[in-house]
């Protein structure tokens, strides 16, 4: 059963495979030059919405929160709300702090990979079927079991910006996730961002959080 936890770990997964990985043919154009700007960028800060439903549709779960990514295991994922809680990862490993309970949980990088079969998402051509709907939505659709527990995958541009405005994740038990982004920002790398010695600490200050 995929939890509400497990799907905040996915993101991350998730979020770094499909930013870090180009597919191939002229009509993915939009996706492949989001791509390349992630690529091109020093740091990603972004700002997001997250809404975890249920099998029937209903809603189980929002959090809004802030990113921070820097190819390829620097993560630093700040949520805000309902609850405050930290997620970073790097080179060294994992670590996942929740304010509510002051409760650390720390492992490697394998293991933190290894909570969530999603990492198959390296090769999107190879596991996912890519359609283009439209001029701004990506389909992308399972080809086989290898891709653990998602079925699909919707993302969708604006026609006036160059980062997706939501991303949707189905998976087969009927439930799904939905990401809206508020913003994708270049901004300067800093180590401290990404650093376990930091995990208590909160870079989002001002966010309206």
């Amino acid at each position: 059963m995929i939890t509400d936890k497990l799907k905040k770990i996915i993101f991350l997964i998730l979020f770094s495979v499909l930013l870090i990985n180009s597919a191939s043919g002229k009509k993915l154009k939009k996706l492949n030059n989001f791509i390349n700007f992630i690529k091109d960028s020093e740091c990603i800060k972004v700002r997001f919405k997250q809404n975890n439903y249920t099998y029937y549709g209903e809603k189980r779960m929002s959090y809004e929160g802030v990113l921070w990514f820097k190819p390829e295991f620097n993560f630093r994922i700040e949520y805000l709300k309902p609850e405050k809680e930290i997620i970073i990862t790097n080179e060294n490993g994992f670590t996942d702090y929740t304010v509510y309970d002051d409760e650390m949980m720390q492992g490697g990088i394998d293991n933190f990979i290894f909570m969530s079969p999603f990492n198959l998402l390296v090769d999107m051509d190879k596991y996912f079927k890519i359609f283009l709907v439209g001029d701004k939505k990506y389909k992308l659709k399972a080809k086989s079991e290898n891709t653990g527990d998602i079925k699909k995958i919707n993302i969708e541009f604006t026609s006036s910006i160059q980062y997706p405005e939501k991303m949707e994740v189905y998976f087969h038990t009927g439930s799904f996730v939905i990401y809206t982004f508020e913003y994708f920002k270049n901004v300067n790398f800093r180590q401290e961002i990404f650093s376990f010695e930091n995990a208590k600490k909160f870079y989002s200050k001002g966010e309206n959080e």
